[in-house]
């Protein structure tokens, strides 16, 4: 798959349920479902098999939010 991203200046701005391209410290880029919930953000993917990320609002740098994805079938 090949997705085309739109960068984010302000995070604080991000609608709950946006699919984010995520720096996490330690693991990182990923792309995942965003939630803010308090102080904290919750990142979850698609796939149910895997456990959300729960990190401090510092603990992370929102990179971009999904624009398009593309598929070769």
């Amino acid at each position: 798959d090949m997705v085309l991203m739109e960068p984010v200046k302000e995070p604080n701005y991000l609608r709950n349920g946006t699919i984010v391209s995520a720096f996490v410290p330690g693991s990182g880029t990923t792309l995942k479902y965003y939630f803010k919930k308090n102080n904290q953000i919750i990142l979850e993917a698609a796939n149910p098999n895997y456990e959300p990320i729960v990190l401090d609002s510092n603990q992370v740098a929102i990179q971009g939010k999904l624009l398009a994805v593309w598929r070769k079938f």
